[in-house]
């Protein structure tokens, strides 16, 4: 069970970071011996991930907060909240995203610490692994690893959260020695 989660878990984040670097037509666009390319095509497949409006994907645009809560959402089967409530002041309950910050809340992937949420910065690799860890239930045990020796010299805040992630091999440094939170 633990190898189904994790292979699951690590092609949602594959195709989360790869999101603004492919092309629209995935099939078509992708050279056939890219390393990635049947972990991007299953998560299209699965519905994780959309094209935009105009059929891309957005290369080279990073992914927001909010995008990213609603593949977590989509991931994690999360039916986001209709119609909304207001539960940050920068998440109006009409913006596309509103219902799944609430599901994300609701679930315990998000926490409510201050007044916003930041919907449309971008995602940090901190945030990531923060709600990943938090969305499987984990976000207890994060405080107790906390006291582990630190995998990434980098890592200032959040450790715990990012030792999880990468124990459970959902997330790797970008080196060695770095994380790049």
């Amino acid at each position: 069970m633990k190898h189904l989660i994790r292979s699951i878990l690590s092609c949602a984040l594959c195709c989360t970071i790869l999101w603004s670097t492919l092309p629209a037509a995935l099939a078509a666009d992708l050279p056939d011996d890219f390393w990635a390319k049947e972990d991007i095509q299953r998560c299209m497949d699965l519905g994780y991930f959309y094209a935009e409006s105009d059929g891309s994907f957005g290369v080279g645009k990073e992914m927001t907060r909010a995008e990213f809560v609603v593949v977590l959402c989509r991931f994690f089967g999360w039916k986001p909240t209709v119609p909304a409530n207001q539960i940050f002041e920068d998440v109006s309950t009409d913006a596309w995203y509103a219902g799944a910050v609430e599901t994300a809340l609701r679930q315990g992937a998000i926490a409510a610490i201050g007044e916003t949420f930041r919907p449309d910065e971008s995602i940090t690799r901190e945030d990531m692994a923060v709600m990943l860890v938090r969305a499987l239930g984990y976000g207890a045990f994060a405080g107790l690893a906390q006291q582990l020796r630190k995998t990434f010299p980098d890592v200032k805040s959040n450790a715990g959260y990012i030792s999880i992630v990468y124990g459970l091999g959902l997330m790797d440094g970008t080196t060695a020695s770095t994380f790049s939170p």
